[in-house]
């Protein structure tokens, strides 16, 4: 055979079903990123007035693992980190809450802040396929 018929041969690989197991999991997003313009307003301002609001309502919810936050001159970002009981059969109750928190902390803006954006999908929302052999 030459090596231009071997290059064009397909090559594929045999799974014996007997050794290969195969199972399909959602992963539960346990992350939300909340983002908040105030226009104008220095990274000093933005902190006191819009992060801090942020941080304060959220340290109330039990199910928060970790808060992380980053205050630049009209902008707040705030990344959450749910603890790991957190299932899919309540994660959607969770983020509710945190929605509900968000709203209070709002309600303390300064006028000129926008509403935050409250972003809960892109996360680690994934299906994976997990292969291991018997």
């Amino acid at each position: 055979m030459s090596d231009s018929q071997s290059s064009s041969r397909i090559i594929g690989l045999f799974f014996d079903n007997r050794y290969l197991l195969a199972l399909f999991t959602v992963i539960t997003n346990r992350g939300a990123t909340i983002q908040t313009v105030f226009p104008g307003a220095s990274a000093d301002r933005v902190e006191a007035l819009v992060t801090e609001k942020i941080e304060n309502e959220l340290d109330e919810i039990e199910t928060i693992k970790h808060l992380d936050s980053t205050s630049k001159a009209g902008f707040s970002t705030v990344s959450v980190e749910l603890i790991d009981a957190v299932t899919d059969d309540n994660v959607e109750a969770i983020h509710s809450e945190l929605r509900d928190a968000l709203s209070d902390a709002a309600a303390q803006f300064p006028p000129e802040a926008f509403s935050p954006i409250y972003d809960d999908k892109r996360g680690a929302v994934a299906t994976t396929l997990l292969l291991a052999l018997k």
